[in-house]
Protein backbone atom coordinates (compact mmCIF):
# COMPACT_ATOMS: atom_id res chain seq x y z
CA UNK A 1 0.00 0.00 0.00
CA UNK A 2 3.16 2.34 1.18
CA UNK A 3 4.18 1.95 -2.73
CA UNK A 4 0.98 2.81 -4.34
CA UNK A 5 0.52 6.03 -2.75
CA UNK A 6 3.95 7.02 -3.14
CA UNK A 7 3.57 6.77 -6.90
CA UNK A 8 0.19 8.22 -7.01
CA UNK A 9 1.85 11.28 -5.23
CA UNK A 10 4.81 11.18 -7.44
CA UNK A 11 2.63 11.35 -10.44
CA UNK A 12 0.73 13.96 -9.12
CA UNK A 13 4.16 16.05 -8.56
CA UNK A 14 4.96 15.46 -12.06
CA UNK A 15 1.45 16.11 -13.76
CA UNK A 16 1.60 20.07 -11.51
CA UNK A 17 5.28 20.12 -12.81
CA UNK A 18 4.12 20.24 -16.60
CA UNK A 19 1.41 22.41 -15.76
CA UNK A 20 3.36 25.07 -14.20
CA UNK A 21 6.33 24.88 -17.05
CA UNK A 22 3.76 24.98 -19.59
CA UNK A 23 2.70 28.22 -18.20
CA UNK A 24 5.99 29.63 -17.00
CA UNK A 25 6.92 30.90 -20.76
CA UNK A 26 4.04 33.06 -20.62
CA UNK A 27 3.58 36.43 -19.23
CA UNK A 28 0.58 37.06 -16.97
CA UNK A 29 -1.59 40.75 -17.76
CA UNK A 30 -4.69 41.47 -15.99
CA UNK A 31 -7.15 43.43 -18.14
CA UNK A 32 -7.04 43.22 -21.73
CA UNK A 33 -5.07 41.16 -24.19
CA UNK A 34 -1.28 42.56 -24.66
CA UNK A 35 0.72 41.14 -27.47
CA UNK A 36 4.41 39.26 -25.61
CA UNK A 37 7.12 37.90 -26.93
CA UNK A 38 9.38 37.23 -24.46
CA UNK A 39 10.98 33.97 -26.39
CA UNK A 40 9.75 31.60 -29.31
CA UNK A 41 7.35 29.31 -27.81
CA UNK A 42 7.17 26.05 -28.87
CA UNK A 43 3.55 24.14 -26.97
CA UNK A 44 1.62 24.85 -24.05
CA UNK A 45 -0.64 22.85 -22.01
CA UNK A 46 -3.66 23.27 -20.43
CA UNK A 47 -4.41 22.18 -16.88
CA UNK A 48 -6.54 19.60 -16.06
CA UNK A 49 -8.37 18.22 -13.01
CA UNK A 50 -7.02 14.90 -10.80
CA UNK A 51 -8.66 11.96 -10.63
CA UNK A 52 -8.85 9.62 -8.15
CA UNK A 53 -9.81 5.59 -8.26
CA UNK A 54 -10.37 3.07 -5.46
CA UNK A 55 -8.20 0.03 -5.31
CA UNK A 56 -7.50 -2.55 -2.96
CA UNK A 57 -4.63 -3.23 -1.33
CA UNK A 58 -3.22 -5.50 1.04
CA UNK A 59 -1.77 -3.80 4.73
CA UNK A 60 0.08 -5.82 7.75
CA UNK A 61 -1.10 -5.37 11.25
CA UNK A 62 0.65 -6.61 14.57
CA UNK A 63 -2.28 -8.64 16.62
CA UNK A 64 -1.12 -10.30 20.05
CA UNK A 65 -1.78 -14.36 19.96
CA UNK A 66 -1.58 -16.37 23.14
CA UNK A 67 0.52 -19.06 22.34
CA UNK A 68 1.86 -22.24 24.94
CA UNK A 69 5.42 -22.85 25.70
CA UNK A 70 7.14 -25.33 27.73
CA UNK A 71 9.48 -24.02 30.73
CA UNK A 72 11.26 -25.58 33.51
CA UNK A 73 9.81 -25.22 37.13
CA UNK A 74 12.09 -24.89 40.58
CA UNK A 75 10.43 -26.29 43.41
CA UNK A 76 11.90 -26.60 46.79
CA UNK A 77 10.53 -29.73 48.77
CA UNK A 78 10.72 -30.44 52.59
CA UNK A 79 11.58 -33.60 54.04
CA UNK A 80 12.37 -34.62 57.74
CA UNK A 81 16.37 -35.57 58.49
CA UNK A 82 17.69 -37.42 61.76
CA UNK A 83 21.05 -36.18 63.22
CA UNK A 84 22.84 -36.11 66.24
CA UNK A 85 24.10 -33.23 68.51
CA UNK A 86 26.06 -32.92 71.62
CA UNK A 87 24.71 -30.69 74.74
CA UNK A 88 26.39 -29.95 78.02
CA UNK A 89 24.41 -30.82 80.93
CA UNK A 90 25.53 -29.03 84.32
CA UNK A 91 25.79 -31.22 87.50
CA UNK A 92 25.96 -29.48 90.88
CA UNK A 93 28.26 -31.24 93.42
CA UNK A 94 28.52 -30.02 97.46
CA UNK A 95 32.63 -29.74 98.39
CA UNK A 96 34.24 -28.66 101.98
CA UNK A 97 36.85 -25.82 101.29
CA UNK A 98 39.16 -23.93 104.25
CA UNK A 99 38.72 -20.45 104.00
CA UNK A 100 40.60 -17.60 105.51
CA UNK A 101 39.05 -14.32 107.12
CA UNK A 102 40.62 -11.33 108.25
CA UNK A 103 39.46 -9.80 112.18
CA UNK A 104 40.08 -6.35 112.72
CA UNK A 105 41.98 -5.32 116.08
CA UNK A 106 42.65 -2.16 117.57
CA UNK A 107 45.58 -0.55 119.94
CA UNK A 108 46.43 2.91 120.87
CA UNK A 109 50.43 3.80 119.82
CA UNK A 110 52.60 6.75 120.32
CA UNK A 111 54.15 9.10 117.29
CA UNK A 112 55.71 12.13 117.41
CA UNK A 113 55.14 15.12 114.85
CA UNK A 114 56.18 18.95 114.33
CA UNK A 115 54.37 22.04 114.93
CA UNK A 116 54.90 25.59 113.06
CA UNK A 117 54.06 27.74 115.79
CA UNK A 118 54.21 31.59 115.07
CA UNK A 119 56.05 34.28 117.09
CA UNK A 120 56.01 37.90 116.73
CA UNK A 121 59.44 40.28 116.90
CA UNK A 122 59.31 44.22 116.35
CA UNK A 123 61.92 45.01 113.78
CA UNK A 124 63.46 48.76 112.87
CA UNK A 125 63.89 49.08 109.25
CA UNK A 126 65.30 52.28 107.03
CA UNK A 127 62.87 53.16 104.70
CA UNK A 128 63.19 55.28 101.62
CA UNK A 129 60.44 57.61 100.58
CA UNK A 130 60.35 60.40 97.48
CA UNK A 131 59.36 63.60 97.74
CA UNK A 132 58.45 65.67 94.48
CA UNK A 133 60.31 69.07 93.51
CA UNK A 134 59.24 71.31 91.11
CA UNK A 135 61.75 73.50 89.08
CA UNK A 136 61.47 75.84 85.71
CA UNK A 137 63.88 74.74 82.81
CA UNK A 138 64.38 76.30 79.39
CA UNK A 139 63.87 74.45 76.25
CA UNK A 140 64.13 75.42 72.67
CA UNK A 141 61.75 74.72 70.06
CA UNK A 142 60.94 75.24 65.78
CA UNK A 143 58.26 76.99 64.55
CA UNK A 144 57.16 77.19 60.84
CA UNK A 145 56.09 81.19 60.41
CA UNK A 146 54.00 81.63 56.74
CA UNK A 147 54.62 83.84 54.76
CA UNK A 148 52.80 84.87 51.03
CA UNK A 149 54.92 86.09 47.80
CA UNK A 150 53.30 86.69 44.43
CA UNK A 151 53.77 84.26 41.80
CA UNK A 152 53.06 84.19 38.31
CA UNK A 153 51.76 81.20 36.64
CA UNK A 154 50.47 80.22 32.80
CA UNK A 155 46.56 78.83 33.03
CA UNK A 156 45.45 76.96 30.16
CA UNK A 157 41.56 78.20 28.43
CA UNK A 158 40.03 76.32 25.91
CA UNK A 159 37.92 78.82 23.03
CA UNK A 160 35.31 76.87 20.61
CA UNK A 161 35.97 77.95 16.73
CA UNK A 162 33.82 76.83 14.04
CA UNK A 163 35.07 75.68 10.73
CA UNK A 164 33.12 74.69 7.65
CA UNK A 165 34.24 71.41 6.06
CA UNK A 166 33.17 69.81 2.77
CA UNK A 167 32.75 66.26 2.10
CA UNK A 168 32.08 63.63 0.09
CA UNK A 169 29.24 61.11 0.17
CA UNK A 170 27.40 58.51 -2.36
CA UNK A 171 23.95 59.34 -3.00
CA UNK A 172 21.29 57.21 -5.03
CA UNK A 173 19.35 58.10 -7.34
CA UNK A 174 16.74 56.73 -10.04
CA UNK A 175 17.58 57.77 -13.21
CA UNK A 176 15.08 56.63 -16.10
CA UNK A 177 16.88 54.87 -19.33
CA UNK A 178 15.38 53.28 -22.80
CA UNK A 179 15.42 49.58 -22.96
CA UNK A 180 14.55 47.51 -26.21
CA UNK A 181 13.18 44.22 -25.86
CA UNK A 182 13.55 40.98 -27.88
CA UNK A 183 11.03 42.34 -30.60
CA UNK A 184 12.25 45.92 -31.16
CA UNK A 185 9.89 47.77 -28.75
CA UNK A 186 10.75 50.66 -26.85
CA UNK A 187 10.62 51.10 -22.93
CA UNK A 188 11.62 52.87 -20.02
CA UNK A 189 12.28 51.51 -16.20
CA UNK A 190 14.23 53.44 -13.66
CA UNK A 191 17.72 52.58 -12.75
CA UNK A 192 19.76 53.38 -9.72
CA UNK A 193 23.19 55.02 -10.15
CA UNK A 194 25.22 55.85 -7.51
CA UNK A 195 26.46 59.47 -7.53
CA UNK A 196 29.33 61.24 -5.37
CA UNK A 197 27.99 64.76 -4.23
CA UNK A 198 29.70 67.22 -2.30
CA UNK A 199 28.03 68.14 1.28
CA UNK A 200 29.08 70.75 3.84
CA UNK A 201 29.01 71.05 7.73
CA UNK A 202 29.97 72.55 10.30
CA UNK A 203 32.71 71.45 13.22
CA UNK A 204 33.62 73.22 16.26
CA UNK A 205 37.15 72.70 17.37
CA UNK A 206 38.14 73.73 21.23
CA UNK A 207 41.56 75.90 20.64
CA UNK A 208 43.87 76.05 23.61
CA UNK A 209 44.80 79.59 24.98
CA UNK A 210 47.49 80.28 27.44
CA UNK A 211 47.47 83.59 30.23
CA UNK A 212 49.58 84.70 32.93
CA UNK A 213 47.39 85.10 36.05
CA UNK A 214 49.07 86.15 39.57
CA UNK A 215 48.32 83.74 42.14
CA UNK A 216 49.68 83.89 46.23
CA UNK A 217 51.98 80.95 46.99
CA UNK A 218 52.12 80.60 50.91
CA UNK A 219 56.01 79.50 51.96
CA UNK A 220 56.81 78.37 55.17
CA UNK A 221 60.02 79.44 57.31
CA UNK A 222 61.24 77.96 60.16
CA UNK A 223 62.44 80.02 63.24
CA UNK A 224 63.75 78.56 66.37
CA UNK A 225 62.29 80.14 69.72
CA UNK A 226 63.11 79.85 73.74
CA UNK A 227 60.58 78.75 76.21
CA UNK A 228 59.94 77.60 79.74
CA UNK A 229 58.40 74.60 81.29
CA UNK A 230 58.22 72.91 84.85
CA UNK A 231 59.69 69.80 85.60
CA UNK A 232 58.92 67.61 88.78
CA UNK A 233 62.10 66.04 89.97
CA UNK A 234 62.04 63.23 92.82
CA UNK A 235 64.20 63.84 95.75
CA UNK A 236 64.83 60.82 98.21
CA UNK A 237 64.72 60.49 101.97
CA UNK A 238 65.22 57.92 104.50
CA UNK A 239 63.92 57.47 108.12
CA UNK A 240 63.33 54.29 110.19
CA UNK A 241 60.20 52.38 111.05
CA UNK A 242 59.10 49.74 113.43
CA UNK A 243 57.07 46.75 112.05
CA UNK A 244 55.60 43.92 113.65
CA UNK A 245 57.39 41.00 112.12
CA UNK A 246 55.71 36.86 112.31
CA UNK A 247 57.60 34.31 112.18
CA UNK A 248 57.30 30.96 112.52
CA UNK A 249 58.95 28.15 114.87
CA UNK A 250 58.96 24.58 114.87
CA UNK A 251 57.87 22.38 117.56
CA UNK A 252 58.22 18.61 118.35
CA UNK A 253 55.11 16.73 120.33
CA UNK A 254 54.22 13.27 120.64
CA UNK A 255 50.68 12.19 120.50
CA UNK A 256 48.55 8.79 120.12
CA UNK A 257 46.56 7.36 117.36
CA UNK A 258 44.54 4.09 117.27
CA UNK A 259 45.44 1.77 114.58
CA UNK A 260 43.55 -1.20 113.07
CA UNK A 261 45.29 -4.64 112.48
CA UNK A 262 43.68 -7.56 110.90
CA UNK A 263 44.72 -10.54 112.16
CA UNK A 264 44.05 -13.56 109.74
CA UNK A 265 41.81 -16.81 111.13
CA UNK A 266 40.82 -20.06 109.23
CA UNK A 267 37.09 -21.68 108.90
CA UNK A 268 35.74 -24.64 106.95
CA UNK A 269 33.28 -23.73 104.43
CA UNK A 270 31.06 -26.16 102.59
CA UNK A 271 30.33 -24.91 98.28
CA UNK A 272 28.25 -25.73 95.67
CA UNK A 273 30.57 -26.95 92.81
CA UNK A 274 28.81 -26.89 89.18
CA UNK A 275 30.81 -29.57 86.64
CA UNK A 276 29.26 -30.01 83.19
CA UNK A 277 29.06 -33.87 81.59
CA UNK A 278 28.35 -34.24 77.39
CA UNK A 279 25.56 -36.11 76.60
CA UNK A 280 24.20 -37.02 72.89
CA UNK A 281 20.89 -36.35 71.64
CA UNK A 282 19.27 -37.12 68.63
CA UNK A 283 16.80 -34.40 67.08
CA UNK A 284 14.92 -34.65 63.89
CA UNK A 285 15.18 -31.25 61.14
CA UNK A 286 13.74 -30.36 57.83
CA UNK A 287 15.57 -30.22 54.81
CA UNK A 288 14.87 -28.58 51.97
CA UNK A 289 15.16 -30.53 48.46
CA UNK A 290 15.37 -28.66 45.03
CA UNK A 291 13.00 -30.43 42.07
CA UNK A 292 13.35 -29.01 38.46
CA UNK A 293 9.86 -29.42 36.89
CA UNK A 294 8.47 -29.44 33.08
CA UNK A 295 5.53 -27.18 32.84
CA UNK A 296 3.07 -25.28 30.04
CA UNK A 297 2.96 -21.55 29.93
CA UNK A 298 0.47 -19.39 27.94
CA UNK A 299 2.28 -16.44 26.57
CA UNK A 300 1.12 -13.53 24.14
CA UNK A 301 3.54 -13.31 21.11
CA UNK A 302 3.06 -10.57 18.51
CA UNK A 303 2.33 -11.80 15.10
CA UNK A 304 1.78 -9.79 11.55
CA UNK A 305 -1.64 -10.98 9.77
CA UNK A 306 -2.46 -9.57 6.35
CA UNK A 307 -5.82 -7.52 5.68
CA UNK A 308 -7.23 -5.58 2.86
CA UNK A 309 -8.52 -2.29 2.69
CA UNK A 310 -9.69 0.18 -0.05
CA UNK A 311 -7.62 3.35 -1.09
CA UNK A 312 -7.91 6.23 -3.16
CA UNK A 313 -5.40 6.42 -5.98
CA UNK A 314 -4.77 9.87 -7.83
CA UNK A 315 -4.49 8.91 -11.66
CA UNK A 316 -2.62 11.14 -14.08
CA UNK A 317 -4.64 13.25 -16.84
CA UNK A 318 -3.01 13.31 -20.50
CA UNK A 319 -3.23 17.14 -21.55
CA UNK A 320 -2.12 17.64 -25.55
CA UNK A 321 0.17 19.96 -26.51
CA UNK A 322 -0.20 23.03 -29.09
CA UNK A 323 2.59 24.42 -31.14
CA UNK A 324 1.62 27.41 -33.31
CA UNK A 325 4.18 30.83 -32.04
CA UNK A 326 7.23 29.34 -33.46
CA UNK A 327 9.19 32.88 -33.91
CA UNK A 328 7.69 36.91 -33.18
CA UNK A 329 6.48 36.82 -36.70
CA UNK A 330 3.29 35.31 -35.20
CA UNK A 331 2.47 37.64 -32.13
CA UNK A 332 0.81 35.84 -29.14
CA UNK A 333 -1.28 37.01 -27.01
CA UNK A 334 -2.38 36.42 -23.68
CA UNK A 335 -6.45 37.07 -22.27
CA UNK A 336 -6.90 36.31 -18.46
CA UNK A 337 -5.61 32.98 -17.31
CA UNK A 338 -5.44 31.85 -21.03
CA UNK A 339 -3.01 31.86 -23.74
CA UNK A 340 -3.32 31.98 -27.71
CA UNK A 341 -1.58 33.05 -30.35
CA UNK A 342 -2.58 34.20 -34.08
Amino acid sequence: MKRLTVSALLSLVAVLGLTLDSQAGFRHHRGSCQPVCDAPVSCYSAPCEVQYVEQKVTCYKQVMVPQEIDVTICKTVPRPEKFTYTVCVPVTKQATRKETYYTRVEKPVEYTYTVCVPVTVQETRKETYYTRVEKPVEYTYTVSVPSYVNKTVKVCTYQCVTENVTYTRPVCRQVPVTCTDACGNCYTRCQSVTVMEPYTCAIVKRVPVYTDVVVKECIYTTESRVGKRIVCELVPAYRDVTYNVCRVETKQMVGKRIVCELVPAYRDVVYNVCSYVNETREGTRTVYDTVYEKAKRTVHVCQTVPYETTVRVAVPCATPCYSSCDSCSAPCYTCGHGHRCR
